[in-house]
């Protein structure tokens, strides 16, 4: 079910905005289900439970970019590039 919400109208990046911690474990599993339906879709994750899980989250073959901290900037820095 989220994964067909996430790949509604064929997104070429899909986004994952993690506040907490135990947030992760679910988001990286519906990222790598998306992945797996469409190798092409960008995937990136941000958000303030990166700061605790940055490396381990990027290490994730199913993740293309993570960005730190206050994201907004480097994130439109990343989707016009």
């Amino acid at each position: 079910e989220f994964v067909d919400y996430a790949l509604q109208g064929n997104p070429d990046l899909v986004g994952f905005s993690l506040l907490f911690d135990e947030q992760v474990e679910f988001s990286l599993a519906l990222a790598q289900i998306i992945k797996q339906q469409r190798p092409q879709t960008i995937i990136v994750f941000g958000g303030a439970a990166l700061d605790s899980s940055f490396q381990r989250v990027l290490s994730q073959p199913c993740v293309d970019y993570a960005v730190r901290d206050a994201g907004e900037v480097p994130f439109l820095r990343l989707i016009q590039s």
